[in-house]
């Protein structure tokens, strides 16, 4: 389970930023249920980048700013969903909203494992604890 003081933090960062909400537990558990089952062999992995079932593009970002990298990645893509893992065993918060917006939350928080992906999980971008980020998506 995702540390407490953590979603607090990210909690107040979403209100005070706007255009963020945090779902329910149980529509969170249906997203990250749907999101394994497009991208991930085995969904009991911790580290599921470690074991997905589509190809993925790696891009180390090292002692750079990684989330620079994640806008270049995500473009101008719009709304999306931030999984909170932190490298923790589910139940994992899952907040939604505008790309720009969530990535504005990540800056201000600290640092910590997550998963961003669309909303339709046609696309989807893990932060790993290697300083690298790990995106995918599916061929619709």
């Amino acid at each position: 389970m995702v540390d407490s003081d953590l979603v607090s933090e990210l909690d107040a960062t979403s209100l005070r930023i706007g255009g963020i909400a945090k779902l329910p537990s149980d529509v969170a558990g249906a997203y990250v249920q749907r999101l394994a089952k497009a991208y991930v062999a085995d969904p009991s992995s911790l580290r599921w980048w470690e074991s997905l079932k589509v190809h993925a593009e790696h891009v180390t970002y090292g002692d750079t700013d990684g989330l620079s990298q994640l806008a270049k990645l995500v473009g101008s893509r719009n709304d999306a969903m931030l999984v909170v893992t932190d490298d923790e065993e589910p139940p994992w918060p899952v907040y939604s909203g505008d790309v720009q917006k969530i990535i504005t939350m990540l800056r201000e928080s600290r640092f910590f494992e997550y998963i961003l992906a669309a909303q339709d999980i046609s696309w989807v971008v893990f932060d790993t604890h290697m300083n690298e980020l790990v995106s995918a998506k599916l061929d619709l």
